[in-house]
């Protein structure tokens, strides 16, 4: 267990991705209750205090290597949160001050969540109908491919109000994982429901369906994705809502209408279950696939799936950086849930004390721009304390007042893995892990 320094005090500031922040603001609740005599509190007047704002994947990334709009990094966030991969050019500028660990913290499921008034059943869909849904391809509720999917909800028949499509008005991981399961298990006519040029940026790629082109993940919001899709079917624009709340509050507010969010925010909306990749073999449902909802459970057998098929390029979901990884979705196996993504918080390699403003040099000889409010030794000991403790003893979060739990607990390999990352961390050059 990594020791933190008698008397620290101040806030621990995080800042990213909303798919995790259910189960941040629990291991925070639980250690400021939990660790007093380690020195975590509520009050960063007299103990260590933890604070994650939840702000979307880009905006973590953007605060935390620096970008337009957002200004130098800033040392007061001291790391950030995001569930989709960084781009070179981020790769390069945290190269470029000392360095940075991008470790996973949790994985779970996302949920496609609907309102429609007068169901009451639970729909069925697969990817190549919510592909139709996002692209404006399917317009009402009464399509027949909905239709086919559920030949038992008579009501579906004479729903003739239109699909209102709802999405993340903001840069999400969430909507990375989202779309990386459309690019993944649309049909192959659909591949526009993919990444495609006009939606990179980043590095990481991977052959769509067609295998005709390279698609690229990104975070960028669906509604400038599919906007010249939809117009060309006479579909209206995607409603946006920012985080995952906004999504949730968005569909609970609107009738006929469709999101994702991760699934701890699906209180007050209905599931929809997905269908799996693998089909059945025997019984009455042979060659068909089971459908799921989103659960804890399947995204376990989803990330194990993952893990034991080396799927696409096999890489560890530890330090995955700029390069080819792909998160599990759509894997083999009748109970993996089929949209399953890693969280990842990013930490710096390098962290210093405040100092004269003339001096912008890392321990690398790197310059860097000037940020404000350096933490002290205890913060950065306090943070890897905190990692360490999230990994081996944090509890589960749960879905709203439930006892099902939201999120995934991360092998205990790849705890191992992250561990060894934390115990490079060096404050002032000196490793922070004692």
């Amino acid at each position: 267990t990594p020791v933190i320094t008698t008397g620290s005090k101040g806030v621990i500031q995080g800042a990213g991705a909303s798919f995790p922040n259910t189960q941040y603001q629990k291991w925070i609740t639980d250690i400021h209750n939990a660790s007093p005599s380690v020195g975590f509190g509520t009050s960063s007047l007299t103990k260590l205090n933890i604070s994650y704002a939840s702000e979307g994947s880009s905006a973590g990334k953007n605060k935390f290597f620096g970008s337009a709009g957002v200004g130098p990094r800033k040392e007061a966030q001291m790391f950030s949160g995001t569930d989709s991969m960084v781009s070179s050019s981020q790769d390069t500028t945290g190269t470029g001050f000392g360095g940075y660990i991008m470790i996973p913290m949790t994985a779970g499921p996302i949920a496609i969540i609907v309102n429609i008034p007068g169901i009451t059943t639970t729909l069925k869909m697969n990817a190549e109908v919510i592909c139709g849904i996002y692209s404006g391809q399917i317009l009402k509720w009464n399509d027949t491919k909905i239709r086919a999917l559920n030949p038992t909800v008579k009501a579906l028949t004479t729903m003739t109000n239109n699909i209102v499509t709802v999405a993340r008005s903001d840069g999400s991981g969430t909507t990375s994982i989202f779309s990386t399961y459309l690019a993944t298990g649309a049909t192959s006519a659909q591949k526009k429901c993919g990444y495609s040029s006009d939606w990179a940026n980043t590095v990481t790629s991977f052959d769509d369906l067609s295998g005709t082109s390279t698609t690229t993940p990104s975070d960028v919001a669906p509604s400038t994705k599919f906007a010249s899709m939809r117009t060309a079917n006479g579909a209206a624009a995607i409603s946006g809502g920012a985080q995952n709340v906004g999504v949730q509050s968005v569909v609970v507010s609107t009738a006929y209408s469709i999101g994702y969010v991760e699934v701890s925010y699906t209180t007050g909306a209905r599931q929809v279950a997905l269908a799996t990749k693998s089909l059945n073999t025997t019984g009455v449902n042979s060659g068909k696939p089971n459908y799921l909802l989103a659960s804890a459970a399947g995204a376990t057998a989803a990330m194990n799936r993952h893990l034991a098929d080396a799927t696409g390029t096999g890489e560890s979901p530890v330090n995955p950086g700029f390069s080819n990884f792909l998160q599990p979705v759509n894997q083999l196996g009748l109970t993996s849930y089929p949209i399953v993504g890693y969280s990842w918080i990013l930490v710096y390699k390098q962290y210093r004390g405040d100092r004269a403003s003339s001096d912008v040099t890392n321990f690398t000889g790197s310059a860097y721009s000037e940020g404000t409010g350096y933490p002290t030794k205890g913060q950065v000991e306090g943070l890897i304390y905190f990692l360490n403790w999230s990994l081996m003893k944090g509890k589960a979060a749960t879905i709203g007042s439930t006892s099902t739990k939201a999120y995934s607990p991360l092998p205990s390999s790849m705890k191992a893995a992250i561990i060894a990352q934390l115990k490079t961390v060096k404050y002032e050059g000196t490793i922070v892990w004692r």
